[in-house]
């Protein structure tokens, strides 16, 4: 007599007396009938002529390929693959060891369950969960997941606190950043990114396409070979590289009358724009120990004729040097629709470049 309470782990039960002779076999077939259906792994194979492959399940307790819980997946094949899973409650692992991706259902290659089916990417592997009728994910959420290696999002991805990556991470659609996201090692993005919190780098970013950002800190490098559009303060100090080597536009820090106002890291990469009224005289302090080697501002005197704004850079704090001078001054003019640079060569000496005397 035979009796299963679910066809995918039948188990046959023997009366009193029955089998005699032949217990072992039969109490074997159901030993390993349970380590199928919990440890077991079986090959199921795709060919390019049929793309579809089933697993089944029959009224037995002989060895069987549906009642196996790891599916591993192999053969050939450019498109189109399905694999349909037995019509009873069961879960799998199924790893999917081809270059396509496989959908996986219920019910028959004609059609049957068409949107209740899970897909397991090329090279990938997942977890589901079959109630007879139509196949889930087993894995929907993590309180915490650690990615040693590569993590692929073929679709959206949403980090609603911080991400910590110590490999790469391959975004081919959204990758959107709620919270904040440091990155250890190299990021490399090939598409959008959009970071609405605080971006820490710590060694090199490299951008292909937009990254936007609301603010950044670091100390490693920003590579961009396209466009960066940051809306808040960018601060690293590996410096920011243009990789294709067009031009950018030069954001505007702050802009002043006739006043005078001290040189802060918050212009740094930027310009100071000053205008003024007629014959009024802007001084620009440049303090000392506030920047550092490498540090670069410009500043742009937007005069309306000759003898009306200048202005004039207070170096009393730094050693300040005018290009192609041999000696350092404590005041230094920039003349009437003047733009000059002020770069830095350590945290108390500077050399300023353009039109100043």
């Amino acid at each position: 007599m035979a009796s299963s309470a679910s066809p995918d782990l039948k188990i046959q039960l023997m009366a009193t007396g029955e089998n005699s002779g032949a217990w072992g076999t039969v109490t074997n077939n159901n030993l390993s009938a349970i380590e199928e259906a919990i440890a077991r792994t079986t090959d199921v194979t795709f060919a390019n002529d049929a793309p579809t492959a089933s697993v089944t399940l029959t009224n037995s307790n002989s060895l069987q390929a549906g009642r196996n819980y790891r599916l591993n997946l192999i053969g050939t094949g450019t498109a189109g693959h399905v694999l349909l899973l037995p019509t009873v409650e069961k879960s799998y692992l199924i790893n999917n060891t081809l270059t396509v991706d496989v959908s996986v259902r219920n019910g028959t290659a004609a059609g049957t369950n068409l949107f209740n089916t899970q897909t397991v990417p090329a090279g990938g592997a997942a977890i589901v969960y079959t109630d007879g009728s139509a196949v889930t994910s087993a894995v929907s959420s993590a309180s915490a997941m650690e990615v040693l290696n590569t993590l692929s999002v073929g679709g959206a991805a949403s980090v609603g606190e911080t991400l910590g990556v110590t490999g790469n991470v391959s975004a081919l659609g959204t990758f959107s950043i709620v919270g904040a996201i440091s990155a250890g090692a190299t990021l490399g993005v090939t598409g959008n990114a959009s970071v609405t919190g605080t971006l820490a780098i710590g060694e090199d970013l490299s951008v292909v396409r937009g990254f936007t950002f609301a603010s950044a800190a670091g100390t490693g490098r920003l590579d961009v070979v396209g466009l960066a559009s940051v809306g808040g303060t960018l601060l690293g100090t590996g410096g920011v590289s243009d990789a294709d080597g067009n031009l950018r536009q030069v954001p505007q820090s702050r802009s002043f009358g006739s006043a005078l106002t001290t040189a802060s890291t918050t212009d740094i990469g930027n310009f100071i724009f000053f205008s003024g009224t007629a014959s009024s005289t802007q001084t620009l302090v440049i303090p000392d120990d506030t920047f550092t080697a490498g540090d670069i501002f410009s500043v742009v005197n937007n005069a309306k004729t000759a003898d009306s704004t200048t202005t004039t850079f207070s170096a009393a704090q730094v050693a300040a040097v005018i290009a192609g001078a041999a000696s350092a001054t404590t005041l230094i003019t920039l003349g009437v629709n003047g733009v000059a640079s002020v770069l830095f060569t350590n945290a108390s000496a500077c050399v300023i470049t353009g039109n100043v005397s």
